[in-house]
């Protein structure tokens, strides 16, 4: 008797959850194509972010509050309503992604925030992309056809429908006979009979590409909120990472071969960094043969792969067994190389502003510093788990960390309005030959176009970019007034430069 009351109690709560499991995930794709299908982003993506946590939170009831991620997704929404952009989506996908796994997995996974990270991105993509996860499904839908509950279950509608349907064939004719002998009856019936007619009509079928965004969206949100268990080939992919790697069988020769291979390194990069300090950072002459051009710009690429290659080096260094890289001689070399690292660095951050000095300043340009500084923060860990002699689970989480923080950072940077600014006021030095780069500026959206307006109200200074930055202005007004944007699509930042551009184009026209 105990034994069938809790079957029958476990069934209710799995019926419950499943119940609010699919709620969940058909609010998630209404909301979708409500907020996201056919509208650019904006106010309706935060919106849609905002609500898809909610229902998060509601699908998994033990939770925790994490008043510090609902903080950061605030504020990356409240960004999603300024002006979206790369950072601000990759943003938003990866809170989102990692309180999924959080809330459904948070015991089995622990404090591993990279284990979570993938794990919540998983979830995403699981659904959409396994076929055997269909598989699964279609067998798990055959074996509850096949259960006890389902077929009582099936029995009681077919009763149902037994004593329905008999009712309903002889109420037609009374309530034909009726509508016709009474008018107010007639005439409501003729009534409820049109807007039915007039609804079917309204229906249309809804278009491809609209059923697959429903399905990939309905996919994903079945993914981020079903409870299915941790990925097994992500905890034997974490087993393969040891904290370090065995000890070696001669440790005197591990020790040496790790000593030499950072006393070469060192001599290398010894040699590369006094070339830099005596010819760049110095501005000596530069040898025969060697031009400006190729000495500040196309060494960058390889430059930055060098660096990178270094830190990857090092961490593998100091993965070894602690009877390997103990040694206060091996950690002093490190400490060498780091510094020597930070000093090329800063080197290619030179080259990089004398190369913006002597053109302009790009997306692309100013997305390299960033990463510079990342690269430099990359270095500052690397230094930090040798002297603490952290693992390489730390090493990782750390690296996250501030890969996470930078984005958050940059969705926040008005990136595009501050090229442009800068790009206007380097064309303001009156030693400067270069023309600014106006069709760029314009390619650089909304953010740009108060610059461009300084640049089109100053044929003076600008006496060649003048007309070139009226035209894109025109243009643009142009196109905004043929443009219908819902108001899902809204954008403050857009809004704004708009309005700035408009109203001095109106007061433009009156004088």
């Amino acid at each position: 008797m105990a034994a069938g009351h809790r079957r029958s109690m476990n069934f209710v709560t799995q019926s419950v959850n499943a119940g609010k499991l699919l709620l969940a995930a058909l609010a998630v794709t209404v909301a979708g194509d409500w907020f996201l299908f056919g509208h650019g982003p904006g106010l309706g993506t935060a919106v849609f972010f905002l609500l898809l946590w909610a229902l998060l939170r509601w699908n998994r009831s033990g939770a925790p509050k994490g008043w510090l991620l609902w903080a950061l997704l605030a504020a990356s929404a409240v960004q999603c309503v300024i002006e979206p952009g790369t950072a601000n989506t990759l943003v938003l996908v990866s809170l989102t992604a990692y309180v999924s796994a959080r809330w459904l997995h948070g015991q089995l996974l622990g404090r591993t925030g990279w284990r979570v990270l993938i794990e919540g991105l998983l979830g995403m993509v699981r659904l959409p992309l396994t076929l055997a996860t269909v598989r699964s499904t279609v067998e798990v839908a055959q074996s509850g056809l096949e259960t006890d509950h389902f077929k009582v279950g099936a029995k009681k509608l077919l009763t149902a429908l037994r004593v329905v349907w008999p009712v309903l064939l002889l109420a037609i004719p009374f309530v034909i006979l009726l509508g016709g002998g009474n008018v107010i009856l007639h005439n409501g019936i003729v009534s409820v009979y049109e807007a039915i007619l007039h609804a079917a009509e309204e229906i249309r079928p809804p278009s491809i590409s609209r059923l697959a965004f429903w399905l990939v969206l309905g996919l994903i949100a079945l993914g981020l909120l079903s409870r299915s268990p941790v990925s097994l080939w992500l905890s034997g992919m974490e087993a393969r990472l040891p904290d370090r790697f065995r000890e070696p069988s001669d440790s005197n020769v591990a020790v040496m071969r790790t000593w030499l291979l950072l006393v070469v390194l060192n001599v290398l990069f010894f040699t590369a960094n006094t070339a830099d300090a005596w010819f760049l950072w110095l501005n000596s002459a530069l040898p025969e043969g060697v031009t400006f051009s190729d000495f500040v710009h196309q060494g960058v690429h390889r430059l930055i792969a060098c660096v990178l290659l270094a830190a990857a080096v090092l961490g593998l260094i100091f993965h070894q067994a602690r009877e390997v890289v103990r040694a206060r001689a091996v950690k002093g070399l490190a400490y060498a190389w780091i510094g020597q690292n930070l000093f090329l660095v800063g080197s290619v951050v030179l080259r990089l502003k004398m190369y913006v000095d002597a053109y302009q300043l790009t997306l692309l340009r100013l997305y390299l510093l960033a990463f510079l500084v990342l690269v430099a923060v990359g270095f500052g860990l690397l230094f930090i788990k040798i002297q603490r002699d952290h693992g390489f689970a730390w090493l990782l989480n750390a690296n996250l960390l501030a890969v996470f923080w930078l984005f958050f950072t940059m969705q926040f940077v008005n990136d595009r309005g501050l090229v442009a600014w800068v790009n206007y006021r380097t064309a303001l030095d009156p030693d400067r030959t270069e023309v600014i780069d106006v069709a760029y500026l314009a390619g650089l959206g909304a953010p740009a176009w108060p610059t461009l307006e300084k640049i089109a109200d100053d044929p003076i200074r600008f006496p060649v970019s003048n007309g070139l930055a009226s035209d894109h202005l025109a243009a643009v007004l142009r196109q905004e007034a043929l443009n219908e944007v819902g108001w899902q699509s809204w954008q403050w930042r857009r809004w704004y430069a708009h309005k700035l551009v408009s109203d001095d184009a109106n007061v433009a026209a009156i004088e």
